[in-house]
């Protein structure tokens, strides 16, 4: 008999992550589900790791040749027997209750295709750049469910994606439970369900396009990892050894060539896969220029202030210019309406005098950063902004976690959030013997 969920876990010599992603997974309270990892080829101990396991729960697959991402997953898909399938990234974690909430909402709601659970964010102590390590970042409504947003507006969801907006309202295998004869439908009229080059929003793009029905349970039940590993994470810097690795086993599929904005950015990549996607089921699209370069430099000034540059600014520059004169004049003045600067000659000279100064104060920060009692001194400034900023931070609490399962563990007896907040809020979590 088929189980009512499928866990999916694709891996690629990220064992250290590996192992605390699939002790959430098997760590569910639901009793009717298998976790079904794939081994796409890794070269360090992932092999090691999944073979000392014996779980009745567990099945491992072990490839002997690298596949791309999207075809990875599409290959992973294809081994699910549940009913309703759950893809976990190996640098992401499940709160035991995971499944069982997931079970109880779509009994609720049995007119929804898909599910979109709520998260929390993990900051690995291997963060990217910008981040505090060992930490929770926690929304108390983090999809405007409490406003009424329990089925979102699908036209919307698909003109934000469309123009590269990674919007947490669309399913995208990684934040939901989708029923599997939905996956099974959209492979047969599209002939794949992950187009390139990235799978995840192609997909909801597919989803949305086929017309099936998806809401959002506003029960956190899953933890969004990010490690400097993580490909989503570190993409938000541009270039570098992790985005490189995944662009060169996309081949032929990389979408730099072919993108309005050449840059190594995630932008590119959504409208890419959403045009793709289109494409598969002969559906008309057409790119909203102007909405794309506010993605596209909405991701160029977060990189800039997390590092202090970045590469990747030229290129965006020259994709501006080279646009025809009435397209760039509507992209600039959208641009300025964002309150976007250095679009000019003139204003150019005053942003890169400003950036060149938030560089060196990004290497000084680094340099201070080595010493103990300036990092204790620097958390009570962090503290400090926090609350001047009316954002909350969780205290009074006896939980310390030294990785992310005990953080997974452990998250249904934080402390409750402030009726009154309504921003983001974190709980750095402090790391205990081993």
């Amino acid at each position: 008999m088929s189980p009512r969920f499928s866990i999916i876990l694709p891996t690629r010599n990220r064992v250290h992550l590996l192992s605390e992603s699939l002790r959430t997974a098997l760590a569910q309270d639901h009793d009717d589900f298998e976790v079904i990892v794939s081994n796409n080829a890794s070269t360090d101990e992932t092999r090691e790791l999944l073979d000392a396991i014996e779980d009745p729960h567990l099945r491992v697959i072990h490839l002997d040749e690298c596949m791309a991402m999207p075809a990875h997953w599409d290959f992973l898909l294809r081994e699910a027997k549940g009913e309703f399938v759950r893809l976990l990234c190996d640098d992401d974690g499940l709160l035991p209750d995971c499944l069982s909430q997931a079970d109880r909402f779509l009994r609720r709601h049995p007119e929804f295709d898909a599910a979109i659970q709520s998260k929390a964010t993990y900051f690995h102590p291997q963060c990217p750049p910008g981040y505090e390590p060992n930490s929770l970042e926690i929304s108390d409504d983090p999809y405007g469910v409490g406003r009424g947003g329990l089925e979102p507006d699908r036209e919307k969801c698909f003109a934000e994606i469309a123009s590269g907006y990674a919007s947490m309202e669309v399913p995208t295998v990684l934040n939901s439970v989708v029923r599997r004869s939905c996956l099974d439908q959209i492979r047969s009229a599209a002939g794949k369900v992950f187009p390139y080059p990235t799978p995840d929003f192609g997909f909801a793009a597919l989803f949305i396009l086929t017309g099936y029905r998806w809401g959002i349970d506003p029960t956190v039940t899953w933890l969004w990892g990010k490690s400097q590993s993580s490909i989503g994470a570190m993409s938000l810097l541009g270039r570098g050894r992790i985005v490189d690795a995944f662009v060169k086993e996309l081949g032929d599929e990389a979408p730099m060539d072919r993108a309005p904005v050449p840059a190594f950015f995630p932008p590119n990549y959504i409208a890419f896969a959403v045009r793709r996607a289109c494409e598969h089921l002969g559906h008309p699209y057409e790119i909203d220029l102007p909405r794309h370069f506010v993605e596209i430099f909405e991701v160029l000034e977060e990189c800039e202030k997390t590092i202090g540059f970045s590469v990747e600014r030229p290129v965006v520059m020259k994709a501006l210019r080279d646009q025809s004169e009435p397209q760039r004049t509507e992209i600039r003045a959208l641009l300025r309406q964002h309150g976007f600067r250095g679009l000019s000659k003139v204003d150019a000279v005053w942003y890169m005098g400003k950036r060149a100064f938030q560089f060196s104060r990004h290497l000084m920060r680094r340099v201070l950063s080595s010493s103990q009692f300036l990092r204790g001194l620097r958390s009570k400034v962090r503290d400090r902004a926090l609350a001047e900023s009316h954002l909350c931070q969780i205290r009074g609490c006896d939980h310390a976690f030294a990785t992310m399962s005990q953080a997974a563990a452990a998250y249904r007896s934080i402390d409750a959030v402030p009726p009154t907040c309504t921003s983001s809020h974190s709980r750095n979590t402090e790391s205990v013997p081993s």
